[in-house]
């Protein structure tokens, strides 16, 4: 657990607020950074501009009641442990907000009782355990990067930002050149390198919000953050050149290693089957031109190059 815990606390009632800072402040334990909150409003907004580690959401809030501020935490916030604050020290009520992703339950009436630290404490531990688990389970254990059952999590994550604040994004699939070739004439061992190389530069060379994934053989997912169309195919192109510039004499000096790319951007109706269908028909395309390059499909027709959308 670290040392430094960032905290955000959602309650409007300024007499609670006041019992749980005093907790905090008497903490030999770790120390914590404090920021409160009166809305789940206020709260989600705060989750945007600050990573927490921990949120203490009161179930009674002006703007929204019951578990649905669980649910709502949860989705803007889901690496962070959630403990939520009743009057009622409901067991079912208790079981169905854990259900949803909740660690504990402090009721009004412990609030002077010096076990509120303890709850805190075994709920942060037990937090990073779930998240260490989640964490081996979508990780590609070959690349280091994330497998495809974090790339379909993470596209479901960014279809919701989508649908509730209209957020765009785009992803791109490469897939590796004649990879199954390089594996029968350079074997396994070599091919297993590839891999890790080129999940190593992809990884390095987008944003720290996007996300990169290796979604099967010498297949990666990219999933670009608030980034429209032409913008994406730009990037892919940046990061398919550098890739064929350095990574093949990182492995063997006659190895011409190269990558093809399908892109595409989220449009109104889709699924993630959509998305990806229109993503591999942009791959399909790149492969039949010739490879080494990156074709993005605009919904309509598929190309080298997307005109940048007038933002006036």
């Amino acid at each position: 657990m670290s040392d430094l815990i960032r905290l955000l606390l959602v309650e409007d009632d300024d007499s609670a607020a006041r019992m749980m800072a005093s907790h905090l402040d008497g903490c030999s334990e770790f120390s914590v950074s404090l920021d409160r909150v009166s809305t789940l409003g206020d709260a989600i907004a705060a989750t945007h501009d600050h990573s927490y580690d921990l949120v203490i959401v009161d179930l009674e809030l002006p703007d929204c009641s019951g578990l649905a501020n669980v649910t709502r935490l949860k989705e803007a916030a889901p690496s962070a442990t959630i403990i939520v604050l009743t009057t009622e020290c409901d067991e079912e009520g208790t079981l169905e907000a854990i259900r949803l992703g909740a660690q504990e339950r402090i009721c009004r009436r412990d609030l002077q009782s010096p076990q509120v630290l303890s709850v805190i404490r075994h709920s942060l531990a037990r937090q990073q355990h779930l998240l260490t688990a989640q964490s081996q389970a979508m990780t590609d254990a070959l690349t280091g990067i994330g497998n495809r059952r974090a790339f379909e999590r993470e596209l479901e994550r960014r279809f919701n930002e989508h649908h509730r604040h209209g957020v765009p994004f785009s992803l791109t699939i490469f897939d590796i050149d004649h990879f199954k070739k390089i594996n029968d004439r350079w074997g396994h061992d070599i091919g297993d390198k590839i891999l890790r190389i080129v999940g190593e530069n992809l990884y390095g060379e987008v944003r720290a919000t996007d996300m990169v994934a290796r979604i099967g053989g010498g297949i990666f997912g990219v999933i670009f953050v608030a980034t429209h169309l032409a913008e994406a195919l730009q990037v892919s192109h940046r990061v398919r050149g550098k890739i064929r510039e350095t990574c093949g004499a990182r492995i063997q000096d006659e190895l011409q290693l190269t990558l093809s790319g399908g892109i595409a951007e989220v449009a109104a109706g889709d699924d993630i089957r959509s998305i990806l269908n229109r993503a591999d028909e942009a791959l399909y395309v790149a492969k039949q031109s010739g490879r080494n390059c990156c074709m993005a499909h605009d919904g309509l027709n598929v190309s080298g190059q997307v005109a940048v959308p007038c933002l006036s």
